[in-house]
């Protein structure tokens, strides 16, 4: 996904610069991982949103599967394991999805991470600027 891709290439951006970034290049990397946080959040409750819709619709294709092997004579414990097999692509699509909306939820909580490391450093870096000025002028 395009919008993942374009996170992780952020921090590594982050990576290779956070410790000579400047403070207004700091406010600037937080201010972009703040808006892309909330893009991540939409894009999550998206993805679970469509896990749980492909989820019931495997269930529901499951059981009409199964009731058609039993109409058409098959035991139960049969019909059941037939049916699942026999969808085997819906339930491809369901665990396809819920692995991305895991993927998501765990970039979405290194950003929140990310961002307060990056609070903690401007934070940081203005103390520092700040004693510097002092020494400077006595």
């Amino acid at each position: 996904m395009e919008l993942l891709e374009e996170i992780h290439n952020k921090i590594t951006k982050y990576e290779s610069m956070y410790s000579t970034a400047s403070i207004t290049w700091l406010l600037e990397a937080q201010d972009w991982f703040s808006i892309h946080n909330c893009r991540l959040s939409d894009l999550l409750a998206d993805m679970k949103q469509d896990y749980n819709n492909y989820y019931y619709l495997r269930k529901i294709s499951v059981a009409q599967t199964t009731q058609g092997f039993m109409n058409e004579g098959a035991t139960k414990g049969k019909a059941e394991t037939d049916s699942i097999v026999a969808n085997k692509t819906k339930l491809h699509q369901e665990l396809e999805t819920q692995g991305l909306a895991y993927r998501i939820e765990l970039l979405l909580k290194q950003v929140n991470i990310l961002i307060n490391s990056i609070n903690q450093r401007i934070s940081y870096l203005k103390v520092e600027q700040s004693n510097m000025m002092k020494t400077n002028t006595t």
